[in-house]
């Protein structure tokens, strides 16, 4: 399956102007990535669909629930087949995330990424 290239949150353009397209391995991976950075409750067809961001939002984050929200996140895309390894890191003093995944695919390939949250 093809789908629309995304960056920074953004469509990308090539030089012509045309909107670039990504398959494949880097298409799941990007699906993964976009699970990641919604928030529930965002996308008003599917209110379950992304990480669920109040995690992040309290005085003392806990790791441990923080991580069962990234695998639920992740398990909602149809086309994980299981969660390898994951690696997160938390700054508590930006409450910024880091989020490191390698996961198995139904396809039976392995992909791996890094997301900042």
């Amino acid at each position: 399956m093809k789908t629309f290239l995304i960056k920074d949150n953004d469509l990308v353009f090539d030089n012509q102007g045309d909107l670039m397209m990504v398959e494949g391995d880097q298409e799941q991976i990007q699906g993964v990535e976009r699970l990641l950075t919604a928030n529930v409750n965002e996308f008003f067809l599917e209110i379950t669909h992304g990480f669920d961001y109040s995690l992040l939002k309290t005085k003392q984050p806990d790791s441990n629930l923080i991580r069962l929200g990234l695998i639920d996140a992740i398990t909602q895309d149809t086309k994980v087949d299981n969660i390898s390894n994951l690696i997160i890191n938390l700054d508590n003093a930006t409450r910024k995330l880091t989020v490191n995944f390698k996961i198995l695919l139904v396809s039976g390939n392995t992909v791996e990424s890094e997301v900042s949250l």
